[in-house]
């Protein structure tokens, strides 16, 4: 009997895969939209996303970037959509180079 409320997260600023450099350091890869355009790059942007949150019971646990501000305002957003349950942010860049974030880690499990 309640009506639909539709609440916009943002989206996170682009993650592109990272490579190791000869020396065994992680170097992230950020080419231009024109080297990726014209084929002289292989590297692809992660699918960063809030939308990939995990609810619990009594929490909900949303992937964060280590971008303290847009984590921090989807927080808040989820918040607005579980006022009972405590959100706690959960970084997911590692979890994203395997193209998913919380929710796609846990579906398996019952």
């Amino acid at each position: 009997g309640r009506t639909y409320r539709l609440l916009r997260l943002p989206l996170p600023r682009p993650i592109y895969e990272t490579t190791e450099n000869e020396k065994g350091e992680t170097e992230e890869k950020r080419e231009t939209e024109e080297k990726r355009e014209k084929g002289e790059t292989q590297n692809f942007r992660l699918p960063a996303t809030y939308a990939n949150y995990l609810v619990l019971n009594g929490a909900v646990l949303v992937p964060t970037y280590q971008q303290p501000d847009l984590d921090q305002e989807a927080q808040r957003i989820i918040q607005q959509a579980y006022p009972d349950r405590e959100i706690i942010g959960i970084d997911c860049t590692p979890v994203i180079r395997q193209h998913g974030s919380l929710h796609c880690c846990t579906m398996q499990y019952y």
